[in-house]
């Protein structure tokens, strides 16, 4: 089995890097906010009085 390997130079300046990685790692972190809030933040018990939060 041959393996074809590929490299695409974008010819990206040192400041573009830097922006595309800072970009990068702002999506990352972005994404783990969104996950933990929009993780459950309280868990109701059997018969317990369901109340709107404000």
């Amino acid at each position: 089995m041959k393996l074809k390997m590929v490299v695409v130079d974008l010819e990206l300046s040192r400041r573009q890097k830097r922006i595309l990685g800072v970009g990068l790692a702002a999506a990352v972190v972005m994404g783990r906010g969104a996950a933990a809030l929009a993780a459950v933040p309280h868990t109701f018990a059997p018969n317990e009085t369901l109340r709107r939060q404000i």
